[in-house]
């Protein structure tokens, strides 16, 4: 009987292939190479004085939030399967994303003020 409710289950939905799972492994490496680059930009300015990049700086917390929303994004929609299940799983997930994203800025505009952002 629960044989049976799992092959079912399996059937419903096809899991990706390896090269699916490689391809998502090779974009969250490349998003971490941008961002490992992103936390040096401003001291290459030393090296490059006629650019302005310590002017990016203030950005930095905003630029690394994204990104790893993004990298976040990837992680549960593919290695927790999220796509492949019912929309009504990832609207339910997302609601509460937003819920505790919005207490964690409140959280830290709380405790730091405004000039964090």
């Amino acid at each position: 009987m629960v044989d049976q409710a799992v092959h079912e289950a399996e059937e419903q939905h096809a899991h990706p292939g390896p090269r699916v799972y490689v391809t998502v492994a090779v974009v969250l490496g490349l998003i971490t190479l941008v961002e490992v680059f992103i936390w040096y930009l401003p001291d290459m300015s030393a090296y490059l004085p006629s650019m302005n990049l310590e002017a990016t700086r203030p950005w930095l917390p905003a630029a690394f939030l994204a990104l790893s929303a993004v990298k976040f994004s990837f992680v549960v929609l593919y290695f927790m399967h999220l796509k492949f299940d019912p929309k009504v799983f990832a609207v339910i997930f997302v609601c509460y994303l937003l819920i505790a994203a919005s207490i964690a800025v409140a959280f830290i505009a709380l405790f730091h003020g405004f000039y964090f952002f």
